[in-house]
């Protein structure tokens, strides 16, 4: 049986631009939550994210072997995702009527880079040292959306983090709630090892913004 030694956990919710925060053990605002000592003594580089809206950081300590292909997991995790939005046993929460999440090479792009940040400057959190947010890191990835969430988590396991996503309570805005929003429509996922062999793991779910001519239709001749 795995144990956890120290845990928090990290999801966050915006949506039209506005930023909704849920806190566990952490208040919007405050810094990120520094990384194990391992990763806090890798040399900086890489690129930022950010947070937004609710706190649940996710740490399992475990040795782990060293992953056969990240981009085997990232999109293993994805099939993770969409197993639990079609499994029946949400349908209370889901109503049935979840459709699969499109994986998206532009926001496993953004996932990737701020599990690779996380890495290298040692801290754990949606909110980068520039404090920027999810939102405002898509945005300047050039990702336009409408509604936008972020879970992250540090575990060996793909399988076992998206079990402690979906092992939260069935109301409020969690990690599990981004999992199984309706209003979110692709998705992305960035797995990046530590020094210490744990997964940094982020998942970026996303509606894609509406344009003009897609909700009006092209203009009259």
């Amino acid at each position: 049986m795995k144990k956890i030694r120290r845990s928090r956990a990290a999801a966050i919710l915006a949506g039209l631009g506005m930023m909704a925060a849920i806190v566990a053990g952490h208040r919007p605002g405050e810094a990120a939550v520094p990384a194990p000592a391992q990763a806090q003594s890798t040399a900086p580089s890489g690129s930022g994210a950010g947070t937004s809206s609710g706190w649940h950081h996710f740490y399992q300590h475990k040795t782990a072997a060293s992953p056969p292909s990240f981009q085997a997991l990232e999109k293993e995790m994805c099939d993770l995702i969409n197993r639990d939005r079609s499994d029946p046993i949400n349908r209370a929460e889901t109503g049935g009527r979840l459709v699969p999440l499109r994986w998206n090479d532009e926001l496993a792009a953004a996932a990737r880079a701020h599990s690779r940040d996380m890495v290298a400057r040692g801290y754990f959190g949606h909110v980068d040292p520039e404090g920027r947010s999810p939102g405002a890191r898509l945005k300047a990835a050039g990702i336009s959306w409408r509604a936008v969430g972020e879970n992250i988590a540090m575990d060996p396991d793909v399988k076992a983090a998206e079990a402690a996503f979906m092992n939260e309570p069935r109301s409020g805005q969690n990690h599990r709630s981004n999992i199984l929003s309706p209003k979110f429509t692709d998705v992305g996922v960035g797995i990046v090892a530590g020094p210490d062999g744990e997964l940094y793991i982020t998942q970026e779910f996303m509606a894609p913004a509406i344009s003009l001519q897609s909700a009006f239709g092209p203009p009259s001749k």
